[in-house]
């Protein structure tokens, strides 16, 4: 192999190791700094359903972040601060139920430092986007 060519295979090399340094739990492995940053957000739930209910924050559109928000009991009332990177724009929230369906919302759009009110069903099993 000519010196330029190991040059050249070196310098490739070197670059994929600084693109994969973020944090895959973050926002995939091959973001920008920016995109890594993280920002926090706000949510008041109320279960009032008979069964605890596990809220998990997932990216709506793409791979990348879930993050558990929180466990709320049954008839259980809470607010609940979560942290997701800021390339992360639109939410959906998974609403895992103990012995129950798994249910998820619409796409939110989110800005850092927004405060989310979740309205939970009290008949799980009885709505359409619970499975």
């Amino acid at each position: 192999m000519s010196r330029l060519g190991t040059l050249t295979l070196a310098l490739l090399l070197s670059g994929c190791a600084a693109a994969g340094s973020g944090n895959p739990f973050e926002g995939g492995a091959r973001t920008t700094k920016a995109a890594n940053t993280t920002a926090t957000y706000s949510v008041s739930a109320f279960n009032p359903s008979f069964n605890d209910v596990t809220i998990w924050a997932i990216n709506a559109f793409g791979p990348g972040a879930r993050v558990r928000v929180g466990r709320l009991g049954t008839t259980e009332e809470r607010s609940f601060d979560f942290r997701m990177t800021r390339a992360t724009r639109e939410v959906r929230f998974e609403l895992v139920y103990f012995s129950g369906p798994t249910c998820f919302t619409q796409p939110i759009l989110l800005t850092p430092g927004d405060e989310l009110e979740l309205l939970l069903p009290s008949e799980p099993r009885n709505e359409l986007r619970c499975r």
